[in-house]
């Protein structure tokens, strides 16, 4: 069975709907944010590592040249212990052109004749150099830097990412509940209002539109609408009052004067073609107002309902 998810949203409550799109422009340019720092953090720490050990054997390839002429093991012994304090720098070594070591510190291999005798070495640095003296000696150079500082400080990078972004989510996600909540609620409340007018009830209609914003533009609209229902409906009220009285007073009279016509016979009878023209002259009057009334009537209903459809 197939699943449309577009019209499932839709039939969702319109503040549920508001707090998943809020939630999703919170969380999703939050994540890519931390992503990409934490990514860009862990490039530049590898790079400034890389850099550095560059440079350390740049200035060990130097140190090394005359050691490597005289095989001096104790000279690399103490060139290789000022370096014993360095926390990323766990191995060093110096080897013959034959792949012999010379000297070494630390973390090495036993032998270095070509760069498959490095292996893999995880969670490590490794920089091989070629040595070359002026009298035509030659040999390697082989440092080993640890990247477990570099991964502790893009780990500490990572929390403060993700708190700082968690934070964000957080605050965002208070504030999309608190504006769905409020704009679901004076929606339900100007669909509430139109129930009321529809149903005939008037009091407790007014409502704030003293917001600027286009729900506060539709509440005023509303307003104006139920003032003007409200006078046309006190108009239609009055007409049919004032129809009824006049109505009632023409019967009245319509009653009586045929009887004085029959009493006083020919000396009235000019009185009553008077009352027959009178009468026809009502008439077409009642027509009239009639179908002032039924237009009235009709502007009323339309007016209500535009009621339904605000409240539907």
């Amino acid at each position: 069975m197939k699943v449309n998810i577009p019209t499932r949203l839709r039939d969702w409550p319109l503040r549920t709907q508001l707090m998943l799109v809020f939630g999703f422009l919170s969380i999703t340019p939050t994540a890519v944010s931390i992503i990409t720092v934490t990514t860009l953090s862990g490039q530049r720490t590898q790079t400034s590592l890389r850099d550095r050990s560059l440079r350390i054997a740049q200035r060990l390839q130097q140190q090394l040249e005359p050691i490597l002429v005289f095989n001096d093991q104790l000279a690399a012994r103490q060139l290789f212990a000022a370096y014993a304090g360095d926390r990323e720098l766990d191995g060093v070594g110096v080897y013959d052109s034959n792949g012999e070591l010379i000297e070494g510190l630390g973390i090495r291999p036993p032998r270095f004749g070509s760069n498959a005798d490095l292996g893999t070495n995880k969670g490590h640095l490794v920089v091989a150099e070629e040595i070359k003296t002026p009298y035509g000696r030659s040999g390697r150079l082989y440092l080993s830097f640890s990247t477990r500082l570099n991964d502790q400080l893009q780990r500490h990078d990572i929390w403060i990412a993700t708190g700082f972004g968690a934070s964000v989510i957080l605050c965002a996600l208070i504030l999309a509940v608190r504006m769905a909540r409020r704009i679901a609620r004076r929606l339900v409340q100007i669909a509430d209002a139109a129930n009321r007018v529809a149903s005939g009830e008037w009091s407790h209609t007014v409502l704030g539109d003293q917001a600027k914003d286009e729900i506060g533009t539709l509440a005023h609209s509303f307003n104006v609408m139920v003032v003007e229902l409200k006078r046309l409906s006190i108009d239609h009220e009055r007409l049919a009052s004032t129809e009824r009285e006049r109505l009632s007073r023409t019967h009245k009279g319509a009653g009586t004067e045929p009887r004085n016509v029959q009493t006083h016979g020919g000396k009235h009878q000019g009185r009553a073609v008077h009352i027959g023209s009178d009468a026809r002259l009502f008439s077409v009057h009642w027509r009239a107002r009639c179908r002032r009334l039924r237009r009235t009537r009709i502007r009323m209903e339309e007016a209500r309902g535009i009621g339904y459809r605000g409240s539907a």
